[in-house]
């Protein structure tokens, strides 16, 4: 998997031509992007506004555009970012902004973009890719629903009572970004953008912050959408019952907070688990399996802290480019091999198949029918992805 972001990728369909954005294309490639989504109204979204993080020109070419005769016609973004799973970092990419202009579509020209992309990921050596999509659209490409988050649901019934107002401190726009920057680097489910981005998309969307003793809140939305936390239990209880009396509500509504974190140990998910009236599990987007051998040791990495006694082995051959990666479990050791072992369980499935077996919520059964109920590679797949919504791409 060799190759570097700036590698030229080049290919005509219908006259489209594929290439990395420059420099002097974003004012153009916001103008699709505003116009694409914005369709069938006038443009009324601003993207330069919506997403300043990463449409900007440190990463305008982390854009792959299409051009039509000179005219850029489609875009797709392709933001490497490394992601914390379990505490592993893995080297993956966000995919967003796929767009064709309104006039351009049903050409193929998305087809195109995105198989352009997965030769980009492919070139840099990635291990997963996410975005946020209809699974129908984008599975044909490899990618599957699955990761997990975790919704918890909070009314003021099920918080202590409102603590004396004057005690609640409102964190300033600089202390929201410092303490959203520090807490970000410690996260074990979550992206790392670079401290700019994160400030940039703290200022954007409005973040407000408050504080109390040595706990902290970050929210979002109108104050109801709880996004980080850190601090004791019973403090962050008491900021909860603080801003849900602030929380707006439509007439007849009574107020709640939303708190989406990743299904692991934190100071937010358990602040969830102690005050939640209801709690959802659902996939958090859309996965893309990316350099298998790498991903599976990745993978082994994540689960080794909770790995048991027993063997048992699985080889993964990715139908779609040959690219094959045994699994073993032995004596609690996980170990990965290169190619596939002749001994072991042998999967051969596409790129999706792959996909759905990595990052699936389903029974892994639906993939692997003769796993044993004991087998320790279930503690290993699938892998808990998780990247909240709050980040943004």
């Amino acid at each position: 998997m060799g190759g570097s972001a700036g590698v030229n990728v080049s290919e005509n369909v219908e006259r489209l031509q594929v290439r990395p954005a420059e420099a002097g294309d974003l004012d153009e490639l916001l103008a699709v992007l505003d116009r694409s989504f914005s369709w069938p109204r006038p443009p009324c979204l601003d993207f330069r506004r919506m997403l300043p993080h990463l449409l900007h020109p440190g990463r305008v070419g982390d854009h792959l555009v299409g051009l039509d005769h000179g005219r850029i016609v489609a875009v797709v973004g392709v933001y490497p970012s490394d992601l914390a799973i379990d505490g592993v970092l893995v080297r993956g990419a966000a995919i967003g902004q796929v767009a064709t202009l309104p006039e351009f579509r049903g050409r193929g020209h998305m087809q195109t973009l995105l198989a352009a992309a997965t030769n980009r990921m492919a070139r840099q050596g990635l291990e997963l890719a996410w975005l946020t999509g209809d699974r129908r659209r984008y599975g044909v490409h490899g990618w599957a629903l699955g990761g997990c988050s975790v919704q918890y649901t909070i009314d003021a019934k099920s918080l202590p009572t409102p603590p004396d107002p004057t005690t609640v401190e409102r964190m300033a726009l600089d202390e929201l970004v410092a303490t959203l920057v520090g807490h970000s680097e410690t996260l074990r489910c979550g992206p790392r953008w670079t401290d700019h981005e994160l400030a940039l998309l703290a200022r954007a969307h409005g973040y407000g912050g408050v504080r109390r003793a040595a706990a902290w809140v970050i929210h979002a939305g109108r104050g109801d959408q709880v996004a980080f936390a850190e601090g004791d239990l019973d403090e962050l209880g008491r900021i909860f019952a603080h801003l849900i009396t602030r929380t707006p509500v439509r007439p007849g509504q009574a107020p709640q907070l939303i708190i989406e974190c990743a299904d692991a140990p934190s100071s937010l998910s358990r602040a969830g688990m102690a005050f939640h009236c209801s709690v959802l599990r659902r996939p958090s987007c859309l996965w893309r399996i990316g350099e298998l051998f790498g991903l599976l040791g990745k993978a082994a990495a994540m689960a080794a802290p909770r790995i048991g006694p027993g063997a048992d082995s699985l080889a993964l051959i990715n139908t779609d480019t040959g690219e094959a990666a045994t699994l073993e479990c032995r004596a609690g050791r996980i170990l990965v091999h290169s190619g596939a072992d002749a001994l072991a369980t042998t999967l051969a499935t596409t790129t999706r198949g792959l996909s759905e077996l990595c990052f699936g919520q389903g029974p892994i059964e639906h993939s692997l029918p003769t796993l044993a109920p004991d087998s320790p590679i279930r503690q290993v797949l699938p892998i808990r992805a998780h990247f909240g919504g709050l980040f943004r791409f």
